[in-house]
């Protein structure tokens, strides 16, 4: 290697680590890295617990309860909540941070499990509402 000072003369430099001049039986000296280690995910952030990642998911979820708690909306709101869950749970590997992909599939499990659980309740209310008259 030469200086750009003095370009003629050429040095030496030690490739190892560094070392404590005053004792030198001591272990290397460690040297903190220049960058601080990168993960591959961003973390999470606190708008992610409040506005949905997934959309598609949290329609899901929202038509899920909606039809649970309607009598006769489950006929009409439940397949579409089971449906929009099972597209949100397989789309949900392409959001960002890990709390995005956490919520957004349990919007999408609840989407699916109180649609599915709402339509034989709004069957057996529209038979008993049929019965009744």
């Amino acid at each position: 290697m030469s200086d750009p000072k003095y370009p003629g003369a050429s040095f030496n430099r030690p490739t190892g680590p560094p070392v404590d001049s005053a004792n030198p039986f001591a272990p290397p000296i460690s040297v903190p890295s220049a960058t601080p280690a990168q993960s591959d995910s961003p973390t999470a952030s606190a708008i992610d617990g409040i506005l949905p990642t997934n959309p598609l998911a949290a329609i899901s979820c929202y038509l899920g309860i909606f039809s649970l708690i309607t009598c006769f909306g489950g006929v009409l709101f439940g397949p579409l909540a089971i449906l929009l869950g099972v597209i949100g749970l397989k789309t949900w590997r392409l959001q960002e941070s890990k709390y995005g992909k956490t919520m957004s599939s349990i919007r999408a499990w609840i989407g699916i499990v109180t649609g599915a659980l709402s339509i034989p309740l709004s069957i057996i209310a529209i038979v008993m509402a049929f019965m009744n008259r």
